[in-house]
C-alpha cells in the first residue's frame, strides 16, 4: 500500500507547506520528505530560527525553502486580498497579524481563548459560502444525522472543495465554532441551546 503511495507522490511532484517551521516535529517530517525525495518542502518562519532549530535537532533541511512572513514579497498582496474578502470586518493591521501568526493547531491553539484565530464567517466569496453550506447540509443528511453537526472542508484556489470530516458532536464551549457560527446568524448561546433541545424533542 505504502509503495503505491510513494510511487504516486514521486510521479506527481507536489509541494507541502509547513506553517510552524521551527517546530521539531515539523522539521523531522521535512527531513524525511527531503531524504526520500517525496515532495518539495516549504517551511514558514524566521529563517535563522528555523535553521537553528534544524541544526539543534540534527535535521537536514538544506533543500527546503524557508519563507519568513515578515519579509515575504507577496505579503502585501495577501493582506489586501484578505481585507477585500473580509469586507471591512478586519483592518489591514488585523489581517496582517492574522496572516503572520503561526497556526500549528495544537492543544493551546484549539482550546485557549488566545489560541488560533478562527475567522468566522470565512473570508470567501458569497457563492463559495453557499457552495460549502450546501455540501455540509448534504453530508449531514447523507449520514442520517439529527440535530446539528459541523463539517470541515478545504476550499482550493481553483474552487475545488474537499470535505475532511463531519463532526457529529462538535464543541459547545466559549471557543467552539458552532456557538460562534450561530452568533454570526444572530443567535445567542441560549437561543442555540434552546433550538437544539427543540430539535431533540421533535425526534
Amino acid at each position: 500500500m505504502f509503495t503505491k503511495l510513494i510511487d504516486a507522490l514521486k510521479a506527481t511532484r507536489r509541494t507541502i507547506v509547513f506553517t510552524e517551521g521551527p517546530d521539531a516535529r515539523i522539521l523531522e517530517a521535512a527531513d524525511r520528505l527531503i531524504k526520500d525525495d517525496l515532495m518539495n518542502v516549504i517551511l514558514i518562519g524566521n529563517v535563522d530560527e528555523v535553521k537553528a532549530a534544524a541544526e539543534k535537532g540534527g535535521f537536514d533541511i538544506a533543500k527546503a525553502e524557508i519563507i519568513d512572513p515578515a519579509t515575504y514579497a507577496g505579503m502585501d498582496e495577501m493582506v489586501a486580498k484578505m481585507v477585500e474578502l473580509r469586507k471591512g470586518k478586519m483592518s489591514e493591521e488585523e489581517c496582517r497579524a492574522a496572516l503572520s501568526k503561526g497556526n500549528y493547531f495544537d492543544y493551546h491553539n484549539k482550546y485557549a481563548p488566545d489560541g488560533a484565530q478562527e475567522i468566522c464567517p470565512a473570508p470567501i466569496a458569497p457563492e463559495e459560502t453557499a457552495k460549502v453550506q450546501d455540501a455540509a447540509l448534504r453530508a449531514h443528511h447523507a449520514l442520517g444525522l439529527k440535530g446539528y453537526s459541523r463539517a470541515d472542508f478545504i476550499l482550493q484556489d481553483d474552487g475545488t472543495l474537499y470535505i475532511l470530516e463531519v463532526n457529529t458532536t462538535p464543541g459547545m464551549t466559549s471557543t467552539s465554532l458552532v456557538p460562534r457560527e450561530a452568533a454570526v446568524k444572530g443567535m445567542s448561546f441560549a437561543d442555540l441551546v434552546e433550538r437544539l433541545l427543540e430539535l431533540a424533542l421533535e425526534r
